[in-house]
């Protein structure tokens, strides 16, 4: 048992612990809309810089082919030297990765699942890579507990509103709901967008920073 002032100290430490909570993000009538062009638009609003730390989250059926997109389009801005955290729900990233591992874009994982083919890959091409292997935490080890800042995250919705409101359960390529996603800026990219509020969501607008229309199919 702690005494008095031990459990004082114990409980300050949790206070000033740093915490990566997301900034609350809303819409209303007299401030810009959330809604971009596209997803390089998208990039260079969100502030992302070579060093930081970006996140995959995704609802739509294979929607690993948005992360790929999205790296493609970082990779050809320049910036290298990203830590990716990114879950074990993301099945096919391992190859997806390989080339941007290659080429220093991404140098670092934190991950739920170090799957096979990525450590053969990395041990095949004498790649030296830090690797944290957590707990699954929505693809974002320790996330929730605010212990892993996350700069950027990208999710891949199945649709959303002009507000940043996701649903899951409806699109052309609707796949599964999302959780919570933490991160200082959130862009959203999907192929349905609504231009009236949506119910039943699964991620709030608050979440949302931006928002990219793309053709998925």
């Amino acid at each position: 048992m702690l005494n008095e002032a031990e459990t004082e100290v114990a409980v300050q430490s949790l206070v000033d612990r740093p915490k990566a909570g997301a900034k609350l993000k809303t819409l209303h009538p007299d401030t810009p809309g959330k809604l971009l062009r596209s997803i390089e638009e998208a990039i260079d609003a969100s502030g992302l810089k070579s060093g930081m730390k970006i996140s995959f989250h995704h609802g739509l059926l294979n929607g690993d082919e948005i992360m790929n997109t999205v790296l493609k389009m970082i990779a050809y801005k320049g910036m290298k030297g990203l830590t990716l955290s990114a879950g074990s729900s993301l099945r096919t990233k391992d190859t997806l990765l390989h080339p941007f591992f290659l080429e220093g874009v991404i140098v670092a994982e934190q991950t739920s699942d170090l799957q096979n083919k990525l450590e053969h890959f990395f041990n095949a091409n004498n790649i030296k890579r830090p690797i944290s292997v957590g707990t699954q935490d929505d693809g974002v080890p320790s996330s929730k507990s605010g212990e892993a800042k996350v700069d950027v995250a990208f999710i891949a919705a199945t649709s959303c509103d002009t507000y940043g409101n996701i649903r899951g359960l409806q699109g052309t390529a609707a796949g599964a709901c999302l959780k919570d996603v933490t991160a200082d800026t959130v862009v959203v990219i999907t192929d349905s967008v609504a231009d009236h509020p949506i119910c039943l969501i699964s991620t709030s607008q608050r979440q949302a920073d931006y928002i990219v229309k793309i053709d998925y199919r």
